[in-house]
């Protein structure tokens, strides 16, 4: 979580992407523009945007995003039913305008937040089955 703590989204969205997702996947049908979730934290990250904003990443605002993606990127076939870009292929620009499509320029406050609230909560149980532990050795 320390990398995510000293990323500035707004200066590097790319990057700030990347501790999650490692693809920009773009569905002709269902219509879906979303980036790719790489792994455990990729899929908590989504579950965490799903409990905060009602809707899972990706869902809605096709077109205005499909804008971004032929301004941006070599528009795909028009036959071509799904495309992946890899994030480092992305233009900086071309992150910043999807994120903020999607609303997510703010998730780095709220995903930190939650990982310092568990964390301090885990600590608590922590300490506490230590407590129970030694009680129970004596």
């Amino acid at each position: 979580m320390t990398k995510l703590e000293s990323l500035e989204v707004d200066l590097n969205p790319k990057e700030y992407i990347k501790v999650f997702c490692d693809q920009l996947v773009i569905m002709k049908q269902p219509q879906v523009i979303h980036f790719q979730a790489k792994g455990k934290i990729g899929r908590n990250w989504m579950l965490i945007n799903f409990i905060y904003s009602g809707q899972w990443f990706g869902a809605g605002a096709y077109e205005e995003k499909m804008a971004i993606v032929e301004k941006f990127l070599v528009p795909p076939p028009r036959d071509a039913p799904r495309m992946r870009y890899m994030l480092e292929d992305l233009k900086e620009d071309a992150v910043r305008e999807l994120l903020k499509v999607e609303g997510k320029m703010d998730d780095k406050k709220k995903l930190t937040d939650l990982y310092r609230s568990l964390r301090d909560r885990y600590a608590r149980k922590d300490e506490q089955m230590s407590k129970l532990i030694a009680k129970a050795r004596r």
